[in-house]
């Protein structure tokens, strides 16, 4: 409402900013009314908490701060040991693979930790609450990286065209890693809930240590083998650090962690070997490769939702006859 009327009228770039401007005051006007009976009236500083408070956002800005010097760093490191080629191959398939991430991680930011929270001091709870979001979330995340994994010979010579075809190998890698490694994206919400930010941000340290070794070692190898590499590293080493840590601090063994992924992960490895096949086959080829991709989705989609529905009805079967 603020935006439109002045860059109709020469304001240019200065409308957005007072877009935004108008925004978050409106916001926190909002925010204000919402919270007002909250407000306590004599206002006292609780150094105890204060120090609490201040160490966990500490670890978790650390934590961001981290990953935006590694991200930085492995951009380096790549474009000095395979070529600025290399590099903006890989650029061009993390961007791509992170168009997905980023609503995701946009509906993590904005409901798991207020949600995992609210559980925070009753264990029980929150470990029911885990399990049903990693179920949930795995059931979204999973086949949509698994399918822009097994359809990139499809829609990349659509999308960039056929001269960015020595990206999809890299697409591959990191979209199967997405599938995997944020299988366990809730790791880190559920121990930062429990105001166990140092711990988690110990675990993205060798995580972000792993990924520059791995450059560093496989600097004499090809692009394709030095991303698959640091993507088994991630994988092999931080899924069972994170498993060991939430069975350190909320009591959570193993299998029940895991037991959530179940269904998605079958579900997602039937509909990978579904496309695969008919990507190998050609036995869906049109003119148009719109629609044959538009027909591989599909088919990719009714695979999934009927492997899902037909593997919960198996093990609902199974555990009663337990």
């Amino acid at each position: 409402m603020v935006t439109i009327p002045l860059a109709l009228n020469g304001f240019g770039v200065w409308s957005v900013v007072f877009g935004n401007l108008t925004q978050s005051f409106t916001a926190m006007l909002l925010v204000f009314f919402a919270v007002r009976h909250d407000i306590p009236r004599r206002l006292t500083l609780d150094f105890k908490l204060f120090k609490e408070l201040f160490l966990f956002g500490f670890y978790v800005m650390l934590e961001n701060i981290l990953w935006s010097v590694l991200s930085r760093v492995f951009s380096l490191l790549l474009a000095a040991f395979h070529g600025t080629y290399a590099l903006g191959l890989y650029n061009m398939a993390s961007r791509l693979t992170d168009s997905i991430l980023g609503v995701l991680n946009t509906v993590i930011s904005r409901m798991a930790l207020p949600l995992f929270s609210h559980v925070q001091d009753d264990n029980k709870k929150l470990h029911s609450v885990f399990h049903k979001a990693t179920q949930i979330f795995n059931l979204v995340s999973m086949p949509a990286f698994a399918g822009m994994a097994f359809t990139s010979d499809k829609w990349v010579p659509i999308i960039l065209g056929d001269n960015w075809s020595e990206a999809i190998p890299v697409i591959k890698i990191i979209s199967v890693m997405y599938a995997i490694m944020y299988s366990r994206i809730f790791v880190g919400t559920a121990m930062k809930a429990v105001g166990e930010s140092k711990r988690f941000m110990i675990l993205s340290a060798i995580s972000a240590f792993l990924s520059v070794l791995t450059v560093l070692l496989t600097k004499n190898y090809t692009l394709i083998e030095t991303v698959f590499s640091w993507a088994v590293v991630r994988v092999v080493v931080t899924i069972p650090i994170g498993i060991y840590l939430m069975k350190l601090i909320l009591n959570m063994k193993a299998m029940p962690q895991l037991r959530p992924v179940v269904v998605p992960f079958l579900s997602t490895i039937i509909m990978s070997a579904v496309l695969i096949f008919f990507n190998m086959s050609n036995i869906i080829l049109f003119s148009n490769q719109v629609i044959s991709l538009s027909m591989i989705v599909l088919i990719g989609g009714i695979t999934y939702i009927s492997s899902v529905f037909i593997l919960r009805f198996l093990f609902s079967l199974f555990k009663g006859s337990v």
